[in-house]
């Protein structure tokens, strides 16, 4: 007797091998699938993250314009911009000091995990594609200058 395969499933395995074949071109880098996030997820030191609410996030993109910043939906609240690592000039100390004065923002540095999109989860959606990742330090000036916009109302 042979076995029986679900076919739900086998698409599901073929859907996340396809999905992680397209995050190592795009990352140049492997991804895994977190036991906690159940999410394809990267850790690499060339990339960083800015995560802050889908209202605020849609403020940033149009201060970032006309550039395209790849942009993740966390649970339709929350934007996930996805950036290149600081660079070396880069003020990392003062940037998480500015940012952390003010409410509903969040960094992720270089090492840290990244929960992408996952076949099979609706939990997170590109909200724009993968292409250039923009400089850390543009999208954390890009996300100060709305902030400040939003303090001074």
């Amino acid at each position: 007797m042979s076995p029986t395969v679900i076919p739900d499933v086998q698409t599901h395995v073929h859907d996340l091998a396809a999905c992680r074949q397209q995050y190592m071109a795009a990352f140049r880098c492997a991804t895994f699938l977190s036991s906690t996030t159940k999410a394809l997820t990267l850790i690499s030191d060339q990339y960083a993250a800015v995560l802050t609410s889908d209202t605020r996030g849609t403020k940033i993109a149009k201060t970032l314009l006309p550039r395209k910043v790849p942009i993740v939906s966390v649970r339709s609240a929350v934007w996930m911009f996805i950036t290149a690592r600081p660079l070396p000039a880069d003020d990392l100390a003062a940037m998480i000091s500015t940012l952390s004065s003010r409410s509903g923002t969040l960094l992720v540095l270089p090492g840290e995990e990244i929960a992408l999109p996952t076949p099979g989860s609706d939990r997170r959606k590109w909200i724009t594609p993968l292409g250039e990742f923009p400089p850390f330090g543009d999208v954390v000036d890009a996300t100060i200058r709305v902030t400040t916009k939003e303090a001074s109302r």
